[in-house]
């Protein structure tokens, strides 16, 4: 019997890093041509490898981006709590502002008279 292709599939599943009861799954499937000249298992050995290499970079880009978008959603949660003290203050201030107005009026009104 002569191999003509090898096919290897690798997969991975661990725990979401910041949910409960959640995970994330990667797999990925390799397939590769084997010649004459190939070793069919030195070929399959090497698929392995790779798929495995593969699945393992894959997982930590995933695990990371979810980490990196909590963390953006966390600041942006944050920046528009900030701008809203922001506002409210400047209308605290505003309205101030008019009262120390107003009170200057009925003082220089009072000395007028």
């Amino acid at each position: 019997m002569k191999i003509r292709e090898a096919t290897v599939r690798a997969g991975r599943t661990v725990p979401h890093p910041t949910k409960s009861f959640s995970n994330v799954k990667t797999e990925i499937e390799l397939v590769a041509d084997v010649s004459d000249e190939d070793d069919p298992q030195a070929a399959i050995d090497g698929l392995r490898v790779q798929a495995e290499q593969l699945v393992q970079t894959h997982q930590d880009q995933v695990c990371e981006s979810i980490r990196k978008g909590i963390e953006i959603a966390s600041t942006q949660s944050r920046i528009q709590k900030l701008e809203s003290e922001l506002d409210f203050l400047r209308e605290r201030q505003k309205s101030h502002q008019g009262l120390l107005f107003a009170s200057t009026e009925v003082n220089e009104s009072e000395e007028s008279f």
